[in-house]
């Protein structure tokens, strides 16, 4: 038999490939009608219970709603979540939001990286500690993270509203630029929880600053109409206490700095609807603060003495310079420190500022006088925080008070 030409084979080479095309296709029709079903992303179920908001079959929310440090220190609420997947779960991590939040699985398996079986419902109790919460609303959150999962398999959110046991109205007291000797008043008013009352009454209210001083209005009376702050409402839940602040006319020169907060109550008081311990935690950190100027004769630069990180048994010196802007300011100056480890001097020389230091309306060829203020740090400070005050007083009675701040370090050992 003769062999086929090559238009035969050409012929014969077409067809297997429109065949073998037409299988391809026909396989590949058949993939997209007939596709293989992926696997879902391991999840836990969020069980539903009585205030719980599943927000997805993954997710839940519990709203604990107004809370009050006056009540509770702590918030608990325990969520259930079940595996409704076909493979088990190892459980890798339990992540906070927040250190205040805390959450520990509670199933069978107590080790490190426990497996939650399919079907297998666990525990999960979480709890917020409210002594760091800040007043107002807000949310938390738990993620339960799974080995080999690449988001979590859960996400719960707790919620809620924590009430201010004091809310201070204006909540910065300013007493503007005064001139010294003249001193000031502003009116300040708090709206406490009566659960803070004791025997009818709110407690002391005390300002860390000594020169400004405190007294209590029988009646909080209305805000002035110019003023710009809405008047707060009372109600059975709250009292309102309006004082006055008077900064004395002997205030001391510089700027004024301070908190006006309430006393927290002795162990064992009786007040009218919390306990001491609670109304004490509720009370700290809650203040107004103090602000202003007072302008004499004298003034430092730089307002703040700061020594930085000094290691212990060392000497260490820093220098500011007083600046004289009456006549006279600089002469009979006496100085003293409030702490025994610091000195402070002033140094015989003298000089004079550039014109731009000049109070406004000074003419242009006067210059005002200036000493440099040397203080020392001898060495004996133990290790910690340095806060202490150099008091500069004039011929005329006029304290500056120059804050001293630093750190001292621990030396080191075997050296």
């Amino acid at each position: 038999m003769s062999k086929p030409g090559f238009a035969g084979r050409l012929r014969t080479l077409l067809q297997f490939s429109w065949a073998a095309g037409g299988l391809i296709a026909a396989q590949s029709s058949g993939a997209r009608q007939n596709p293989v079903p992926s696997s879902p992303p391991p999840h836990l179920t969020v069980v539903a219970q009585a205030g719980v908001e599943r927000t997805a079959p993954d997710a839940g929310r519990h709203v604990f709603g107004r809370v009050s440090l006056l009540q509770t220190v702590r918030l608990d609420y325990t969520f259930a979540l079940r595996n409704d997947s076909r493979t088990a779960l190892v459980i890798d991590t339990v992540q906070t939001s927040c250190g205040c939040t805390s959450g520990l699985l509670a199933g069978k398996d107590k080790s490190a990286h426990p497996t939650i079986a399919p079907g297998e419902t666990v525990a999960l109790p979480v709890s917020l500690d409210l002594t760091q919460a800040h007043p107002g609303p807000f949310s938390k959150y738990v993620w339960v993270n799974a080995l080999g999962a690449a988001s979590p398999v859960a996400t719960l959110e707790i919620a809620a509203d924590l009430a201010p046991a004091v809310t201070f109205t204006p909540s910065v007291l300013n007493f503007g630029a005064l001139a010294a000797g003249k001193g000031a008043a502003l009116t300040l008013t708090a709206a406490l929880d009566t659960r803070l009352l004791a025997a009818g009454r709110p407690p002391r209210l005390l300002s860390s600053n000594p020169d400004v001083e405190i007294t209590a209005a029988p009646a909080p009376g209305p805000p002035p109409v110019s003023s710009p702050l809405p008047p707060i409402p009372a109600s059975k839940t709250i009292r309102l206490q309006t004082y006055t602040l008077r900064l004395s006319p002997r205030a001391r020169l510089g700027q004024v700095r301070g908190t006006v907060s309430f006393e927290p109550p002795a162990p064992g008081a009786n007040l009218e609807g919390t306990t001491a311990d609670r109304a004490t935690v509720a009370l700290k950190g809650v203040q107004a603060l103090l602000t202003g100027q007072v302008v004499g004769s004298l003034r430092a630069n730089p307002q703040i003495l700061v020594f930085g990180s000094v290691v212990e048994g060392r000497t260490a010196t820093q220098r500011i310079t007083l600046v004289g802007v009456a006549p006279g300011a600089l002469d009979g100056l006496k100085i003293s420190c409030t702490l025994a480890s610091l000195t402070a001097r002033l140094l015989p020389t003298r000089v004079h500022a550039a014109l731009s230091a000049a109070p406004l309306g000074t003419p242009a060829d006067a210059a005002l006088p200036e000493r440099i203020l040397e203080a020392t740090l001898d060495g004996q400070t133990p290790p910690g925080g340095l806060q202490a005050e150099i008091c500069i007083t004039t011929a005329k009675g006029e304290r500056l008070i120059v804050p001293v701040l630093g750190s001292i370090l621990r030396a080191p050992t075997g050296k």
